[in-house]
């Protein structure tokens, strides 16, 4: 890799749609967490962070060569999580990662990479073969660009507001992985597992 990428696993939030910590659920014989987890630690990323709310367990989670990062404040979003995980690897590309998300495996990161290697931008998305999705990667100057919004702001809206134009797409052959919310979705994934 030309420039080291940085990932950082969305894990703060609150699952207010699931009723109960989502990232907890059994999925292959662990849980989803720890499965978005395995794949990055197993991927070419220089780095993985893990970012969880204070309340979180951790000794729930092994973590390999991963590390963790608290968000003192989950309930400002996406948005807040990205950049207490970034915080320790200043000056790095980012590839988000959601914790909710077990599908995306270290063939689709190790894919973005290498084509993010190729031709690095200012950000990037994966799109499969039904449309775009996640993950993406922010250059460091989109992730230090972030921090001047406040409030709770979604990542994926602020894509492409603050780029529209500057946004690769790469392509993934598959279709989108569940994003797991809702119980649907967790049973959606498990038949797709």
């Amino acid at each position: 890799m030309n420039e080291p990428v940085l990932g950082v696993v969305l894990a703060a939030g609150s699952s207010t749609r699931m009723g109960k910590p989502k990232q907890l659920l059994p999925y292959r014989g662990t849980t989803i967490l720890e499965t978005v987890v395995r794949a990055a630690e197993a991927s070419q990323l220089e780095g993985v962070v893990v970012v969880v709310a204070e309340e979180f367990d951790t000794e729930t989670v092994a973590l390999g060569r991963a590390e963790w990062a608290v968000n003192p404040d989950p309930g400002e979003g996406n948005l807040s999580s990205l950049l207490a995980g970034s915080d320790n690897w200043p000056g790095q590309p980012v590839m988000v990662l959601l914790g909710d998300m077990p599908g995306v495996g270290t063939d689709v990161i190790d894919a973005l990479l290498v084509a993010w290697d190729a031709n690095p931008g200012y950000a990037a998305i994966a799109r499969y073969t039904d449309g775009e999705g996640h993950p993406f990667i922010l250059s460091d100057l989109f992730v230090s660009s972030l921090s001047r919004h406040e409030g709770d702001k979604a990542l994926w809206p602020l894509l492409h507001e603050e780029a529209p134009g500057e946004v690769l797409r790469f392509d993934i052959a598959a279709t989108k992985p569940v994003d797991i919310n809702t119980e649907e979705d967790y049973r959606r994934a498990l038949d797709a597992s």
